[in-house]
C-alpha cells in the first residue's frame, strides 16, 4: 500500500470525502491550530471565555475561528468532517488509510490540552451528529449512547428515569461522552463508584482500517475473557474511534448529606484515616487546599459566614475536607452525626451541607478547578497523600495554586493560572520530580503548548510504554489516529 509522504491538498481531499459524507457536513478551518490548541496563547493564556455553572470563565472552550496574534501558525489546512453515521465513519477512516492521511477523532473538542501535541493531521473526523441515545433499559440499569452525546444530556435523561451515571470528571459543560471516555477522567466520586473503567461494559470502536468492533457487551454480567473495552479508555484516540458506549447506571440518591472538616495537614490526615477505617460510607471524599478552599466553604454556607480562617502566622491556609453520603436521609443524618463527633475529638470544625448546598458546592469546585490553564494529576501513596500535598505546595513557583486530593486512591490534582510556559515547565518538572520519590507518577492533564513539547505529559518509561507501543502497532500500524497525542510520542 504506497502512502503519502505529505499533506493532500485540500481540494483533492474535499472531492474525495464527498463521495462518503454529505457535502454539507463537510468544511475546513483555516489551520491545524483552529483545531487543536486553541486554549492558549504564546504565554499560556486563555483566549477564550465559555461560562460555567456559576459565570466562571472555563479555559477550554473551542474557538472556531484564527485569534489572530496569539499562537504561531502552522501552514497546514485541516478538513472537518461530521459523519451521520458509524458506516461512514468506517468509509472514510478507510479511505484515509489506504491515502496515507493523518485523522484526528474529535468531540466537543474541550479537552485538547491533554496529552501531548498532535502532529498536523489533514483530516479531522467530529462525532457532532452521532449524539442519539441508543438503548437505555432502566430495570436492567443498563444505557448505550453514541460518542457525541453531550454528558450533560445524558445525565438529564437518566434523572427523568431517577438514576444517574455517578461519573464527576474536571471536564467542560459541553464535553461528550466519547471525549471523556477517551481522556479516561474520572473526578471524586471515584471513592465509591470507581472510575470510568469501572462503568463501561461495552464499546463499538472504529479501527483505522475501517473495521467496526465490538468490546464488551450489553448486560452488566458479561462473559470472562480479556476486557478489551478497558483499552480504549483513556487512549486519547490514538487506537480508534469510539462511536458508541454502554455503561451501567445507578439509582440517583434519595438524599444527599456534605460534611465540611477544616483543620491542618495533621487532622485531616488522621480524619481521612479514621474514615476508610470506620463503618463510615463516603460517596466522595476530596481534600481541597489552597486559597479558594475556604471561599468555596464560604459560599457553599449560603449566610455568608466563614467557618474557618488561616493559622495564627496566616501562611498556612487549612485543608476541607468534603465527605459526601449518598445514604436514605436516615442514613445520611447518622452519618453526618458521626462525622460531627470526629470532629469534634479532633478539634477541629465541621460543616453539614444538604440538598442543593451539596450541589452548589460541587458547582464551585468544578467552576473554580477549570478556570485554571494548568494542571498536573500526581499519584502518590494513598496514606501520604495529604502530607505530600501539603509539601508540594512549598516548592511550587506560585502560592495561588489550588490542590484537590482523592486520599483513598492517592491521586492528587494541582491547578494554577497566569504562569508563563517556563513557570509550566518548571511546575511539572517539580510535581513529578517529587511524586517520583514516593514511587509515584505525574501526567499533565492541562498545560501550554509550548510547555507540553518541552515535557513529556505522561513520564512514563520502561516496560509499560514498549507494551503500549505493541499495541498501537497491532491497531495503528501506520500511525494514523492523532499522532504524537500519547504516551512516548504515539
Amino acid at each position: 500500500m504506497t502512502k503519502l509522504t505529505s499533506p493532500p491538498r485540500v481540494e483533492e481531499l474535499v472531492s474525495r470525502l464527498r463521495h462518503v459524507v454529505d457535502p454539507t457536513a463537510i468544511r475546513t478551518v483555516a489551520d491545524f491550530l483552529d483545531l487543536v490548541d486553541y486554549t492558549h496563547d504564546v504565554h499560556g493564556d486563555s483566549i477564550d471565555g465559555t461560562h460555567g455553572a456559576n459565570g466562571a470563565n472555563y479555559t477550554h472552550a473551542a474557538v472556531p475561528d484564527a485569534v489572530p496574534g496569539t499562537s504561531p501558525r502552522s501552514v497546514d489546512p485541516v478538513v472537518v468532517a461530521a459523519p451521520a453515521s458509524e458506516s461512514e465513519i468506517s468509509h472514510l477512516l478507510r479511505l484515509a488509510d489506504e491515502s496515507g492521511w493523518k485523522v484526528a477523532p474529535v468531540g466537543a473538542n474541550t479537552q485538547r490540552g491533554f496529552g501531548g501535541v498532535m502532529e498536523p493531521v489533514a483530516l479531522a473526523v467530529e462525532s457532532l451528529h452521532l449524539n442519539h441515545l441508543v438503548d437505555y433499559s432502566p430495570a436492567d440499569m443498563v444505557v448505550t449512547v453514541q460518542a457525541g452525546m453531550p454528558f450533560r444530556q445524558l445525565k438529564r435523561v437518566l434523572a427523568e428515569h431517577g438514576q444517574m451515571l455517578p461519573l464527576d470528571p474536571l471536564s467542560h459543560p459541553d464535553a461528550t461522552i466519547g471525549g471523556i471516555v477517551a481522556t479516561g477522567i474520572s473526578g471524586p466520586l471515584r471513592t465509591m463508584y470507581g472510575t470510568l473503567r469501572d462503568m463501561v461494559i461495552g464499546l463499538r470502536t472504529v479501527y483505522p482500517s475501517g473495521q467496526i468492533v465490538r468490546t464488551g457487551g450489553k448486560v452488566v454480567k458479561n462473559v470472562a475473557g480479556y476486557d478489551m473495552s478497558k483499552l480504549f479508555i483513556g487512549s486519547l484516540g490514538t487506537l480508534a474511534f469510539i462511536s458508541e458506549i454502554t455503561f451501567k447506571v445507578r439509582p440517583l440518591p434519595s438524599h444527599t448529606e456534605l460534611c465540611l472538616l477544616v483543620g491542618d495537614r495533621h487532622q485531616v490526615a488522621e480524619a481521612v484515616s479514621r474514615i476508610i477505617n470506620s463503618h463510615l460510607i463516603a460517596s466522595r471524599m476530596e481534600a481541597l487546599y489552597g486559597p479558594w478552599a475556604l471561599d468555596a466553604l464560604e459560599d457553599a454556607s449560603h449566610d455568608g459566614s466563614r467557618i474557618a480562617s488561616r493559622d495564627a502566622s496566616g501562611d498556612e491556609p487549612p485543608f476541607a475536607l468534603a465527605v459526601e453520603s449518598h445514604e436514605p436521609r436516615a442514613g445520611s443524618m447518622a452519618q453526618s452525626q458521626a462525622l460531627s463527633r470526629l470532629a469534634a475529638d479532633l478539634g477541629i470544625e465541621c460543616k453539614v451541607l444538604a440538598g442543593d448546598s451539596t450541589t452548589v458546592f460541587w458547582d464551585q469546585y468544578q467552576d473554580a478547578a477549570l478556570t485554571n490553564a494548568m494542571c498536573v494529576r500526581y499519584t502518590v501513596p494513598p496514606n501520604r497523600a495529604v502530607a505530600f500535598t501539603h509539601a508540594l505546595a512549598r516548592l511550587l513557583p506560585t502560592r495561588d495554586a489550588l490542590f484537590s486530593v482523592t486520599p483513598v486512591a492517592g491521586i492528587g490534582r494541582v491547578f494554577a493560572s497566569g504562569l508563563t510556559p517556563e513557570d509550566e515547565i518548571q511546575m511539572v518538572t517539580i510535581v513529578r520530580g517529587a511524586a517520583g520519590e514516593h514511587g509515584g507518577i505525574a501526567v499533565v492533564e492541562s498545560g501550554s503548548r509550548k510547555a507540553r513539547q518541552s515535557v513529556d505529559p505522561f513520564g512514563f518509561t520502561g516496560s509499560e510504554l514498549q507494551l503500549h507501543r505493541r499495541i498501537k502497532q497491532a491497531i495503528d500500524p501506520h500511525g494514523m489516529l492523532s499522532p504524537n497525542r500519547f504516551l512516548g510520542g504515539m
